[in-house]
């Protein structure tokens, strides 16, 4: 009796010895029951690959590791750039890979310029530019030389032949062909409109093709690109600020940038140098009416004057009236009106001299003069 209790002892503490999340599988082996760490973490996956010779870019290249991986490259959120690292050739030494963990296989094809980030909850991963190397990329230089923007428009609203005044450019990049908007942009349109609606500015929209592909398509993708972007300001309410959408094909004022930076759409944020200019205003020179009394009347109509200090006298120091015989009209600023308005008066031969002087700290228009004998 007291063999059988140890025995049962002993094979207790031997079975006890395999752990729950373990399954024995012979008498000195079991397997884990719990999930590999790469099973838990796919990026650390430990991968093999040989690139057959039709992957040339680093973007196919990166989309056949993702292949079965449950991964795959993300199409929002992009660096502005993205098309940089995508577009690049694949390294003859970065043909053959491995054995080396998902995770690292993905960074070496981006290079050290480039951070890789995941969405683990949408399984989608993509790179963005380290900012100590943007420089290299774009130079930040102004897309136009010519800040008065020049163009015909149908919105009878914002017609100016003086032209616009350009107060920003922005860039939409778009994939080859490809006219849709994904969240980045999205979210880059709506900072824009909410600028354009905030300063009343105007909408001039710009969009390219890259010249590959049939000529014909090309003019179809530049104007399919421009509208989905004036479709979205429209639906934001600012269609009645759209100037113009000119879709510009294969013509993208820089041949010589990259090609995926030329499958752009370029919006232009203006102001309307027309209704910059303030309006002409109408002063009217009355007939019969004296220098002094016609200022005043002047002086009321005026958004910026609101004094006058009249002091015209004769050789014995007596107050003088000059008086205005004909009608006649001005248009311009109140300066432009005193400009002409005294150059006539002083031409007069009994006017020995006249002169104006308008201080702004009390908003008042000082005239003073000697006339010899008196005016008429």
């Amino acid at each position: 009796m007291k063999k059988t209790l140890m025995t049962a002892t002993i094979l207790f503490s031997v079975s006890s010895g395999v752990m729950a999340s373990e399954t024995q599988i012979g008498r000195y082996t079991s397997v884990s029951n719990t999930p590999s760490f790469a099973q838990q973490n796919l990026l650390a996956t430990e991968i093999k690959v040989n690139f057959p010779k039709q992957v040339q870019t680093i973007h196919e290249a990166l989309t056949q590791l993702l292949v079965n991986s449950g991964y795959r490259l993300s199409q929002q959120d992009l660096d502005i750039d993205i098309n940089v690292l995508y577009e690049q050739p694949l390294p003859d030494v970065h043909r053959w890979l491995g054995p080396v963990a998902l995770r690292e296989a993905l960074q070496t094809l981006a290079g050290e310029s480039w951070e890789l980030k995941t969405n683990p909850v949408d399984r989608t991963i993509t790179f963005k530019l380290n900012e100590s190397f943007r420089h290299y990329v774009r130079k930040n230089k102004p897309l136009i030389s010519n800040h008065n923007l020049k163009l015909d428009t149908e919105n009878k609203s914002w017609i100016c032949d003086d032209g616009y005044l350009v107060d920003s450019i922005s860039p939409i990049y778009f994939g080859p062909n490809s006219f849709s908007l994904n969240y980045k942009d999205k979210q880059k349109l709506t900072k824009l409109a909410k600028k354009a609606q905030s300063m009343s500015l105007g909408l001039v929209i710009k969009s390219y093709a890259d010249p590959s592909g049939p000529e014909e398509m090309h003019i179809a993708l530049s104007k399919a690109r421009g509208d989905s972007i004036a479709d979205f300001f429209n639906d934001y309410g600012l269609g009645s600020q759209i100037i113009s959408n000119e879709a510009l094909g294969a013509t993208y004022p820089n041949p010589d940038e990259p090609i995926s930076r030329q499958r752009v759409s370029e919006i232009s944020l203006v102001q309307n140098l027309c209704k910059n200019k303030p309006p002409e205003k109408e002063w009217i020179v009355t007939p019969g009416k004296s220098l002094e009394d016609q200022m005043r009347a002047w002086i009321n109509l005026s958004d910026d004057w609101k004094n006058l200090v009249y002091d015209v006298k004769n050789n014995q120091g007596d107050k003088v009236h000059i008086f205005f015989h004909h009608k006649s009209q001005v248009k311009g600023t109140f300066k432009t009106l005193l400009e002409k308005v005294l150059l006539e008066v002083q031409k007069r031969p009994e006017v020995q001299w006249l002169k104006v002087d308008l201080y702004q700290g009390d908003k008042t228009v000082v005239i003073k003069g000697v006339v010899t004998g008196v005016s008429q």
